[in-house]
């Protein structure tokens, strides 16, 4: 098996990304670049952030039809920000189909909003009775411990909802005396037991569906979910 991931964030998602494939797929390795690929394996790749990232869409697929590579999923995982989940989940899949390859299955990921709202769903990151008091002032604004984290709205003194929620996150981890930085999400955020527990929010509550649609994908694919 084979998987492509063109993925938006160049610094957080390729720490986590490579860590959950591990955790999904033990035995598949990670391959550098498509010249490289002799079987089996997985390629990370920048996508420059949006709206680069769509650009690098048609690049991709012309690396793997320059050196015969056949996939058996191609992923774009990007945000969706402030805008509504079905318009980049529609968008993003009309741009994957239209440069599909009959080899690989095309699969559209939309981080709503981010990649930090996905991390709110761990809810051993909530205490009881919070002590860090922005963590307080969040959780009575909107409790991510209890409530669907994809549905934060932007507070007020926030220019974006993905800057509230990168916020939010860091202020739960200091609660629990973490720390989450997106150059260096940390052995909290990149363990196993983390995703696990992301795993089982969306299964007992329904709650980060646009988690549950990655593994959900990986789960089809044979994934160890």
């Amino acid at each position: 098996m084979r998987l492509c991931f063109l993925l938006e964030g160049r610094r957080t998602e390729p720490k986590l990304y490579r860590r959950w494939l591990a955790y999904a797929f033990p035995d598949l390795p990670e391959v550098e670049n498509p010249a490289d690929w002799q079987g089996d394996g997985y390629w990370l790749i920048n996508g420059g952030g949006q709206p680069g990232i769509f650009n690098r869409i048609p690049e991709v697929v012309e690396d793997l039809d320059h050196w015969n590579v056949e996939v058996t999923g191609f992923f774009l995982c990007l945000d969706s920000e402030d805008e509504p989940l079905a318009d980049v989940q529609e968008k993003a899949t009309k741009l994957l189909q239209s440069h599909s390859r009959p080899s690989f299955h095309p699969v559209a990921i939309v981080q709503h909003c981010c990649i930090e709202t996905w991390l709110l769903g761990d809810r051993s990151l909530y205490r009881q009775k919070a002590q860090d008091p922005v963590l307080v002032n969040f959780r009575a604004f909107y409790d991510a411990a209890e409530n669907d984290p994809e549905d934060i709205p932007c507070a007020p003194g926030f220019e974006t909802r993905a800057q509230f929620h990168g916020r939010y996150l860091k202020a739960a981890a200091r609660d629990i005396h973490e720390r989450y930085s997106k150059t260096k999400p940390g052995k909290f955020f990149s363990g196993e037991a983390h995703f696990r527990r992301l795993i089982e929010r969306r299964s007992d509550s329904g709650h980060i569906p646009s988690f549950g649609a990655l593994t959900e994908s990986w789960q089809e694919l044979g994934g160890n979910i």
